[in-house]
C-alpha cells in the first residue's frame, strides 16, 4: 500500500493500461469531471508518461504485478491509503459533480449499477454459471461504476474477485475477446460471498447506451437526460456519469469528448487584462454591439 497517497480519503479511480488512447480518454473523463466541480483527488492507475495526461490526475500510480489488466480497477485501496474508491472506466463522462455521489455510497462496502438474476444470459447460461461457481443467484452487473470502502466487507469482494480471476479458466466462466475480464470476476465474488450492492439503473448513477431509449446529452453543459428501460422498469434519468462501454463506435461518445476538450482549452486560453487600450476591431464590434443592444431595449424594453 501506497500509505502516503491520501489517507483517509474519498477518492475517484480510473484505469488506462496499453494503448495511449485509452489514457487520453481517461483525461477527457478528468477534464469533464473537474469541469462540474468535482474536487476529490483523481487517482490513475496507468503506465501513461504524457505529461499532458498525468497533469489532470492529483496521482498516478503503476499496475499491480500479476493482476489482470481488467481487475486493475479494484487495487485502489492497495495502490493508496484512501478509505473510499469510486471507480469508473476511462470511456465515461461526468455531466455532474461527481463528489455528490460519495454520500449517496456512504456505507456500502461494495456495490455496482446491475440487478440479481437466476435465468437468461450473462457471460454465459445464468443457470450453468450458478452451477460452476456455487450460488443460488447471479449479480448482473455493469464494471464501468465500482464503489468499494476499506471495511472488512469490502475487501472480502476485492480479494474474492481477485481470487476468480486466478481460477477463472478451472471454473469454465466465459471470456471477452479472450481475456479475463471484471465482469466475469466481480459478479462470482458478489454472487458468492453475497456481499455488495446492486444498484438500479434508475437510480441516475451511471448509465449506458443500451440501457436507454431516448436521450439528450451534452457534456460541458451538463445535460443528460435519458428513458431507462433496461432492466424492466421505464422511467426517466439525469444520470451523473455517461458510460459509453462501447466507444469504439459511439460517435455520440467522441462528439462529447471533443466538446469537452475544446470547451476546456478555450477556457485555459481566457485571459482578462483590465484597462488595456482596444484595437480598432474591438472598438468596431463593441459599437455594433452597442447599437443591437439599443435597438432591442427600445423594442422590448421600452420602460427601461
Amino acid at each position: 500500500m501506497s500509505s502516503d497517497l491520501f489517507p483517509g480519503q474519498a477518492i475517484l479511480f480510473s484505469v488506462a493500461c496499453g494503448h495511449p488512447k485509452y489514457a487520453k480518454q481517461a483525461m477527457a473523463l478528468a477534464m469533464s469531471a473537474r469541469l462540474h466541480g468535482a474536487m476529490a483527488p483523481f487517482v490513475l492507475l496507468s503506465d501513461c508518461a504524457d505529461a499532458d495526461v498525468r497533469r489532470w490526475f492529483d496521482a498516478v500510480v503503476e499496475p499491480v504485478a500479476g493482476v489482470e489488466p481488467y481487475l486493475q480497477k479494484v487495487v485502489a485501496l492497495q495502490k493508496t491509503a484512501a478509505n473510499r474508491v469510486l471507480f469508473l472506466d476511462s470511456d465515461s463522462l461526468a455531466v455532474k459533480n461527481l463528489d455528490e455521489l460519495f454520500p449517496l455510497f456512504a456505507g456500502k462496502d461494495f456495490a455496482a449499477m446491475g440487478d440479481w438474476i437466476t435465468n437468461g444470459a450473462y457471460w454465459g447460461d445464468t443457470v450453468a454459471n450458478m452451477q460452476k461457481i456455487g450460488s443460488t443467484k447471479v449479480a448482473r452487473m455493469n464494471g464501468g461504476m465500482l464503489y468499494y470502502e476499506r471495511t472488512p466487507n469490502g475487501q472480502t469482494v476485492v480479494d474474492r474477485s481477485l481470487e476468480v480471476s486466478r481460477d477463472f479458466d478451472r471454473l469454465g466462466l466465459d471470456r471477452l475477446a479472450g481475456k479475463i475480464h471484471d465482469e466475469g470476476c466481480v459478479s462470482p465474488a458478489m454472487s458468492t460471498t453475497g456481499l455488495g450492492e446492486l444498484i438500479p439503473d434508475t437510480a441516475g448513477y451511471s448509465l449506458t447506451p443500451w440501457t436507454f431509449a431516448e436521450v439528450e446529452l451534452d457534456v460541458p453543459k451538463g445535460i443528460f437526460r435519458a428513458i431507462n428501460g433496461y432492466r424492466g422498469e421505464v422511467r426517466a434519468v439525469h444520470p451523473y456519469v455517461y458510460h459509453s462501454a462501447m466507444s469504439g463506435w459511439d460517435l455520440r461518445y467522441w462528439k462529447q469528448v471533443r466538446r469537452v476538450v475544446s470547451t476546456i482549452r478555450r477556457g485555459e486560453a481566457m485571459k482578462f487584462q483590465s484597462g488595456r487600450k482596444m484595437t480598432v476591431p474591438q472598438k468596431l464590434s463593441r459599437r455594433i454591439a452597442k447599437g443591437i443592444a439599443t435597438i432591442y431595449k427600445k423594442m422590448f424594453l421600452r420602460d427601461f
